[in-house]
């Protein structure tokens, strides 16, 4: 064995899930395992009825839930399951804005939800000019705060070149838009 000069330091794991009580962990194992069931059952149903049964879901977790921090954690896992559904049904755009408005206001778990939800809205948003604009300014501060991590992040050489190219569609419909190109002659 090394000497405990020469050893290497370990930091501590800036993990969430690593400073969780054990009763913690078991309710938000518990609780994922209880939103994949509302998800199964509701799967091919209507986004009313989803919508439903995923506020329900919310309303009896919150009720079991001892702090405010989880009770939070559940409200922004509907939001995120309901935003999901609405991009990848593609749901009315007033509807998928409603869905993306509340999951902002109760804020994202960490980056990667953020980033994920910037992709998926570049991706299944309608290619008007408001679509567009609003698909920008998700976009790009995405990337700000993907840019904020390190540059050797796996995290982040995988997911800025995908939503650089989505910036770049979004500005190329939104100019196309305005200034008549990419329509067909008549």
């Amino acid at each position: 064995m090394r000497p405990a000069a020469q050893r290497p330091v370990v930091m501590p794991r800036k993990d969430w899930w690593s400073r969780l009580s054990a009763s913690a962990r078991r309710r938000s194992r518990n609780a994922a395992k209880r939103f994949d069931a509302v998800l199964l059952e509701v799967h091919g149903k209507d986004l009313r009825t989803m919508r439903k049964c995923l506020v329900a879901l919310e309303a009896e977790l919150s009720a079991q839930s001892p702090g405010t921090r989880e009770r939070l954690e559940w409200r922004r896992r509907a939001a995120e399951h309901y935003l999901n559904a609405c991009l990848s049904r593609r749901a009315s755009w007033t509807t998928t804005l409603g869905a993306l408005s509340r999951l902002e206001a109760l804020g994202y778990t960490n980056i990667d939800r953020r980033v994920h939800f910037a992709i998926m809205l570049g991706r299944y948003a309608p290619r008007g000019k408001r679509a567009s604009q609003l698909v920008q300014s998700r976009v790009r501060l995405a990337i700000r705060r993907t840019k904020a991590l390190p540059s050797r992040s796996p995290f982040r050489r995988a997911y800025l070149p995908i939503m650089e190219r989505l910036v770049a569609s979004a500005v190329q419909t939104s100019d196309s838009r305005n200034t008549g190109l990419g329509t067909r002659p008549a």
